[in-house]
Parts: C-alpha cells; structure tokens; sequence
C-alpha cells in the first residue's frame, strides 16, 4: 500500500486531524487524491478534474490555517462531486449525452454552501 493509499484510507474526522497538527497539510492530501485518480483513470470516475484549481485551494486553505483561520472539519479536506451537481461555469452532463454541453450559470446550493 503506498503512502498517499494509506493516507485515503483514513477517516475524514483523522486527516482533520492531522492537518490541523500540521502532520500532513492541505497540498498532502489534494497531491494523494491526485495520486488515486492518475492510478485509477480506467475507471472512468470522474468527467472533470480541477487538479491546478484543487492545487490553488489546498494552498488558500493552508495559509488561512497557518494564520490560524480555521473554517470548521472540513477545512482542508478536498471533496469530488457528482456529474449532476450544478457548478457554474463547468460542464455538468449527469452522465448523459443529451447534457454533455451543459454548462450552468449558477451553482448548486451544495455547491455554494
């Protein structure tokens, strides 16, 4: 098992954890989801991939923790989100052919929240 597996094997509430005891930091842990999802392209899993955009938001995330601006458990921790979930601006097909130009102009409450 490699070092960033590992790492994704941890529940969420222990990588918080971790990020806050600056054992690993926010860059770590986007670098081994990055990790997973080169190892695991065949799967198809994702439609879109925002590695340089997830890059920039896990170095935001950092700095606000390092100036000791913690925005709650889930600070620092990089989500995915389903094809069916509107995000504005980004090709959202639901998986369907009949959506695959689909780019909506405002994201969904998830998303905002």
């Amino acid at each position: 098992m490699s070092a960033s597996s590992d790492l994704l094997a941890r529940p969420i509430a222990e990588l918080g954890r971790l990020i806050r005891a600056r054992k690993i930091s926010c860059g770590d842990l986007v670098e081994a989801c990055l990790e997973r999802e080169a190892a695991t392209r065949n799967l198809n899993a994702y439609t879109e991939l925002f590695a340089e955009e997830a890059r920039s938001v896990a170095e935001a995330s950092q700095t606000l923790l390092d100036r000791s601006y913690d925005l709650g458990p889930l600070h620092g921790i990089p989500v995915a989100l389903k094809g069916n979930i509107a995000v504005k601006g980004r090709r959202t097909t639901a998986g369907s052919r009949i959506l695959a130009d689909h780019v909506p102009d405002a994201d969904a409450a998830m998303v905002r929240r």
